[in-house]
């Protein structure tokens, strides 16, 4: 039995470890959403300001407004990506869980067999010296 405890402790720390990247992953994905909603909010910023008077401005107003146009799709791209690892992490973790769960369950059953057996044994034993006690006092 100590073997597969040893395991079962293994499989424990590992999904530990596993829950842990998944805590991490999911502090990313929020982070990248946090990012994207700043540049989303800026961008909103500068569709609003309309106060350029000079062609130059309202062209550099322009160049400023594609920029932030491009960096809200990388970091949109950026954001599925950080929600793909998540996601893919969390369905690890949860077969690891299942997987841990059957070992659980696979041990409990191994120790009530073996019980069962020991439980089994003691009877026999039992019966044994009782039917000898009795074969005794039959024959004196």
């Amino acid at each position: 039995m100590a073997k597969f405890e040893q395991f079962q402790q293994t499989q424990q720390e590992k999904l530990h470890t596993m829950e842990t990247r998944q805590h991490k992953l999911h502090q990313h994905w929020q982070e990248e959403q946090v990012r994207l909603q700043t540049l989303s909010d800026h961008l909103q910023k500068l569709e609003h300001n309309h106060q350029m008077d000079s062609s130059l401005g309202l062209q550099n107003l322009s160049q400023v407004k594609q920029q932030f146009t491009d960096m809200c799709q990388q970091q949109q791209h950026k954001l599925t990506e950080a929600e793909q690892q998540w996601q893919r992490q969390r369905l690890a973790c949860l077969e690891q869980a299942k997987y841990n769960k059957g070992l659980d369950h696979l041990i409990e059953k191994r120790m009530q067999r073996s019980s069962e057996k020991v439980r089994r044994q003691e009877a026999r034993q039992t019966d044994e010296m009782t039917l000898q006690a009795f074969l005794r006092r039959q024959g004196s």
